[in-house]
């Protein structure tokens, strides 16, 4: 009788501790899940403000890029309207050596 008061007991108490058990292994799982989606939001935070700086870069170098080739269209430009007025200036020199040479 002592035995079966005993072993009663036994039973009981290990399913506990196992059920206890379980539990503080559920309660640090889902402490794990917590602190891995806090760095997943974090991540992704990271993620899309980094992308949002890649987008302002890029329209920025665009920007950068017009103004670079309207700069370059104006520079030829100036290089065809100096080259032409060079082109004057010669004939105007050479017409002003004729006339003095008529003089």
């Amino acid at each position: 009788m002592i035995v079966s008061l005993i072993f009663p007991v036994t039973l009981h108490a290990a399913p506990k501790s196992d059920l206890q058990e379980l539990r503080g292994r559920i309660d640090s799982l889902k402490k794990e899940i917590e602190t891995a989606e806090e760095t997943r939001n974090e991540a992704s935070d990271g993620l899309k403000k980094s992308e949002q700086a890649i987008s302002k870069m890029s329209r920025n170098l665009y920007e950068l890029d017009q103004q670079q080739q309207s700069t370059k269209a104006d520079l030829d430009k100036l290089g065809s309207q100096s080259q032409q007025t060079q082109g004057s200036i010669g004939l105007l020199q050479a017409q002003l050596g004729q006339l003095l040479y008529q003089q």
